[in-house]
């Protein structure tokens, strides 16, 4: 269940977040999602459908999962974004030349300053449509463990 509501929420974030209300909104049905996929309730399950001999191992398999994600995905993410604001040609950091941007944005820079928020909305999208295609691949995998699981009972 959090893995759609994390897939629903990003998928939202992505595509429909014009408005801060509509930013707070689904960044929270993407955090309650996400939630439930990190926390205890993810141990719980892995135990539930792990067999007792291999029970340890799951758990293992599960924590060793989540700092390898925690590590690369960072990463990952920095790189999705900056990617995206590699159309700019930057002398400065990101961070100065915005500055600079909003410094000058009464002095009629206005259009440049709003090519940069253009390019930012393109790179945050392109982070959270990766981000959805992470939370699908979950959710696929879910199904997977509980068919199998299922199938395991039947049998």
């Amino acid at each position: 269940m959090g893995d759609r509501k994390a897939a629903v929420g990003f998928a939202m974030i992505a595509f429909l977040s014009p408005a801060d209300g509509w930013f707070l909104a689904t960044s929270t049905l993407a955090g309650f999602g996400f939630g439930m996929l990190m926390g205890a309730q993810l141990s719980v399950l892995m135990a539930q459908f792990a067999d007792q001999a291999d029970n340890g191992i799951a758990l293992g398999t599960l924590s060793v999962s989540r700092q390898v994600g925690l590590t690369i995905a960072p990463t990952v993410y920095a790189t999705i974004i900056q990617s995206g604001f590699s159309r700019l040609s930057l002398s400065t950091p990101l961070e100065e030349y915005y500055r600079n941007l909003l410094a000058k944005a009464a002095e009629s820079h206005s259009d440049k300053l709003a090519t940069f928020y253009q390019i930012a909305q393109q790179a945050y999208q392109h982070l959270f449509v990766v981000v959805v295609v992470i939370s699908l691949i979950i959710l696929a995998g879910g199904w997977i463990l509980i068919r199998r699981r299922g199938s395991k009972n039947i049998a």
